[in-house]
């Protein structure tokens, strides 16, 4: 019997948190306490410490593969993925896909501990479900032909014999949309930003329902409806100063414009590859100083492309700053006479503690916009303007007029989304999402002599996938 990636995933990652009634932040899989391992709150913190992985490559397959972002040398992986040469066996698409699966099998196997009867609290339920739900989006909004993993599996697995195979996306949206629906009811009211929570749940499920092939905009405005006022039921709201949402520091970190944001606090970096059983919730992330002028490949610079929309201070004058300086965004440097992104720095090296944000409330407020356009070219609706207004007004940049005569067209809109969220690893989601991928890549790659094509929309399947299930899983189209 042939052993899949997946069951190789499942094998070597291990429910690694060590007690209950813990806090995130006091989890280490160092001295582990048998009488607990296991436990239902252990697996669940074993989703968020599998989690801290993520961001480490994510956003070289996002904005690296988008017109936001390029390595400053172009060696390597990066080169290659910011010039669309992406071939089936590189390691940033592989990684991305096992670290994503690990996450999935620690909230699998909480779900287990319910089917086999255990008692877990609906609290643990809901943060599996979510969990679950969220990889798998991230899973299906890269690879596009995934498949959903809802149980655990062990050596004894044959992929071939079970509902494993690779679904169609429509197929993966009915099941992450199930899983957050869920998520949300056992959550109930829990709020804790750094764990999965109730208000994060319904902004991711109203972002799935957006982003299937066949979108809901109606379900996804019901769900949008409720976080976008002024008293939504969770406090959230956008923080006065921009600098103050990411930048703060540990004083601020889980603030008012924060939905749900991955926890780091340590001495070592976590990186995408190291080894899961390593692990401990209080490592730190690298990928701040791994985007500065010393980090992998000279570091992540901003493309022209994107870079001129900050530069003019009476344009962007919160978000852009002096065209030789530093704002929020970007941070210059003299010595390489580049840009280079600034959200996550803190002048360390890789042992920063800033917290990656996955979802804050500025996207929440453009969603909600969005989901009112409904897939329409523009819209002169009140209520989409004033949740764009919102974030513009924050940007200190022109707000549209609000007595009727303005119109939201889906250009303002995601050029408002690239601004506002620039090296979140939000674009090329937002460019799928738009139905403007080829369009605005064709054009960006044709003038950085690179050669974009339909289906890089998208990765290959990880080969070593192919290989190990003997070809059960097939390659997506074009690579």
């Amino acid at each position: 019997m042939k052993k899949t990636r997946i069951q190789n995933i499942i094998l070597a990652a291990l429910g690694i948190g060590i007690c209950t009634s813990c806090s995130i932040d006091d989890l280490s899989p160092s001295n582990p306490n048998e009488s607990v391992f296991a436990s239902a709150e252990s697996l669940v913190i074993g989703t968020y410490d599998a989690y801290q992985k993520i961001p480490a490559n994510e956003y070289l397959i996002t904005e690296l593969r988008s017109d936001n972002m390029d390595s400053d040398s172009g060696d390597g992986d990066l080169g290659n993925i910011q010039s669309y040469r992406i071939t089936a066996d590189m390691g940033e698409a592989a990684d991305y896909w096992t670290n994503n699966y690990s996450v999935i099998l620690n909230a699998n196997k909480v779900l287990q501990l319910v089917a086999d009867g255990e008692e877990v609290d609906d609290q643990f339920i809901g943060e599996a479900y979510f969990m679950r739900a969220l990889s798998h989006f991230n899973l299906v909004r890269n690879f596009l032909n995934i498949p959903y993993v809802d149980q655990v599996m062990d050596e004894t697995t044959d992929v071939t014999k079970l509902d494993f195979a690779q679904q169609t996306p429509e197929e993966t949206y009915e099941d992450i949309i199930a899983d957050f629906l869920l998520a949300k009811e056992y959550l109930g009211t829990y709020s804790e930003k750094n764990r999965a929570n109730a208000g994060a749940a319904s902004a991711f499920l109203a972002k799935a329902y957006m982003s299937q092939p066949v979108p809901d905009y109606a379900l996804a405005k019901a769900e949008l409806d409720l976080l976008a006022v002024e008293d939504n039921t969770y406090g959230y709201a956008l923080e006065e100063s921009y600098t103050d949402i990411i930048q703060s520091g540990n004083s601020n970190e889980l603030n008012n414009e924060i939905l749900f944001a991955i926890t780091y606090d340590g001495s070592t970096a976590v990186t995408s590859g190291v080894r899961f059983e390593d692990q401990v919730e209080g490592d730190a992330q690298g990928f701040s100083y791994a985007m500065s002028k010393n980090g992998r490949a000279g570091g992540m610079v901003y493309t022209d492309d994107l870079l001129n929309h900050f530069l003019d201070i009476t344009v962007e004058p919160v978000r852009g700053s002096n065209p030789l300086g530093t704002s929020a965004v970007y941070r210059y440097e003299a010595t390489e006479g580049k840009y280079f992104g600034n959200k996550y720095y803190d002048g360390t090296d890789d042992t920063s503690e800033i917290d990656f944000v996955v979802l804050r409330y500025a996207d929440v407020l453009l969603l909600h916009a969005e989901a009112i356009m409904a897939g329409a070219e523009f819209t002169d609706d009140l209520d989409a303007i004033a949740s764009y207004n919102m974030v513009r007004n924050r940007a200190g940049v022109e707000e549209l007029a609000t007595d009727g005569t303005a119109i939201l067209s889906k250009e303002d809109l995601l050029l408002e989304r690239r601004l506002e969220l620039s090296f979140e690893n939000h674009r090329i989601y937002d460019l799928n999402r738009f139905g403007m991928t080829t369009s605005i890549l064709t054009e960006f790659s044709n003038n950085y002599g690179y050669n974009f094509e339909s289906h890089h929309a998208y990765l290959p399947i990880p080969q070593r996938e192919i290989d190990l299930t003997q070809g059960f899983y097939v390659q997506n189209d074009g690579y």
